[in-house]
């Protein structure tokens, strides 16, 4: 009896008070501000909560909500525009429409901000207000902000990967990459027309600027002090007459020509042991016989390679000049014995 009279006195207050209460009892539903209620209980209007309210399953807001004080949602949450006054604690979050996504940031007073679709918007730099379900706030975590025809991050200490979850460095690309143009510590905006500009660094610094290696070594090193050194061949290919120019602000310094000549000014040979020995008085001179039956049986001189030894060896100038030499001055020293004969020759003579 108590109970039928607190319902007919909930449903009489209702009448009178401009509230149309449609209890339906063979629907089941409930609405108030409505004579065709689609939910179990629908209000359309104002509704305020003084206490707790706990929601079970789903919670739908289609309209403004304005949450007073603390609020726990632990299941799915779809929402239009929301205010927060108080702390705010969210398992699950999802936009009504996932083509109409934005990102939710949260300012200084704990109004939570929604950006149009596609779009960003500058966030404050200490946005603070959301927490995980044991009260630890994000405002820590990395956010993005955006300007005109710009998007950063404004965290220092974000690492950024691409194909990776665990990124080294500021920008981590496991993958391939695509860039017109590079500016490696120097100026993007004073590159001219260069496709890659490295800046370096004081003059007296020999760290390398360019270091290219495979898994056991390096392959090609350009110092900041302008040494190059290269562990390895250059092949060069070309359809031009000179391959390989090397000059100065005025003139060719080397030239490689197509057939293979190779033209300098001069060229100049670190000497290790020059034949002076010839000179010395210990020097094992051959005599002349000995010499004609070398070259009778061998078909070249003593010590000097054989035109077949060269032909698969090559010739080494210094070795060459050197043998050369050699010769020249044993030649010296056999005229210089003949001469003492003819001398002698000459005096029995007169």
């Amino acid at each position: 009896m108590k109970t039928t009279t607190l319902l007919f006195t909930f449903l009489a207050c209702a009448f009178f008070s401009n509230a149309q209460v449609n209890t339906l009892p063979t629907s089941g539903k409930v609405g108030i501000g409505t004579t065709n209620p689609h939910e179990a209980l629908e209000v359309r209007g104002n509704m305020a909560v003084d206490s707790s309210m706990v929601v079970r399953d789903t919670l739908i807001v289609e309209d403004d909500a304005r949450i007073m004080h603390d609020m726990r949602v632990e299941g799915a949450t779809e929402m239009q525009d929301v205010i927060i006054y108080g702390t705010t604690w969210m398992k699950g979050l999802q936009d009504v429409n996932a083509s109409d996504f934005g990102i939710l940031v949260a300012k200084e007073d704990g109004t939570v901000m929604r950006t149009t679709p596609g779009g960003l918007f500058p966030v404050p730099n200490q946005p603070v207000g959301f927490c995980d379900l044991q009260g630890n706030t994000y405002s820590t975590n990395p956010y993005w902000v955006s300007q005109p025809q710009k998007l950063y991050t404004a965290c220092p200490d974000v690492f950024v990967g691409v194909g990776t979850e665990i990124p080294r460095v500021k920008l981590d690309v496991l993958g391939t990459t695509y860039s017109q143009r590079i500016a490696l510590s120097a100026d993007p905006l004073t590159m001219g027309g260069a496709r890659l500009s490295i800046q370096g660094y004081a003059p007296q610094d020999a760290t390398n600027l360019i270091n290219v290696s495979n898994t056991s070594s390096d392959l090609f090193q350009l110092s900041n002090q302008g040494l190059l050194n290269l562990n390895g061949r250059i092949v060069i290919n070309s359809n031009d007459q000179e391959p390989l120019v090397i000059s100065n602000s005025t003139e060719k310094i080397l030239q490689l020509n197509d057939d293979g000549t190779l033209r300098t000014r001069a060229i100049k040979v670190n000497v290790f042991q020059w034949p002076d020995y010839v000179f010395e008085p210990s020097y094992n001179l051959a005599d002349l016989q000995q010499v004609e039956e070398y070259i009778q049986e061998n078909g070249h001189l003593p010590n000097v390679p054989s035109a077949e030894q060269l032909s698969e060896e090559g010739l080494d100038l210094y070795e060459m000049n050197k043998i050369l030499m050699e010769k020249v001055e044993e030649l010296t020293l056999y005229i210089i014995e003949q001469n003492k004969k003819i001398e002698k020759l000459e005096e029995k003579l007169q």
